[in-house]
């Protein structure tokens, strides 16, 4: 991770659950995102959780878009180090 002046030195996880349903001709996406920031040792050093969702009435695959798009707005807004799990100190 990123200590002062030295390098950083860690990976980023993604792990994603998709729920797709159908409802009065709506195509909906649930998408349960976790990203989880390792350290060069492997162990978790920060974790968030984002739950987007998405509707569509021609398609699962524009409803999944509608709901990155959603993901993408929270991550953005939050800036890079929250949006990665890591609290202000």
């Amino acid at each position: 991770m990123v200590a002062a002046g030295g390098p950083a030195d860690g990976r980023v996880g993604v792990a994603v659950r998709a729920q797709h349903d159908e409802v009065q001709g709506y195509r909906l996406v649930r998408l349960e995102l976790t990203l989880t920031v390792r350290d060069a040792r492997g162990q978790a050093v920060a974790t968030r959780r984002y739950e987007v969702r998405g509707a569509s009435l021609t398609d699962h695959a524009t409803a999944r878009r509608h709901a990155l798009q959603q993901w993408r707005t929270e991550f953005d807004r939050a800036g890079p180090l929250q949006a990665l799990g890591f609290t202000p100190e």
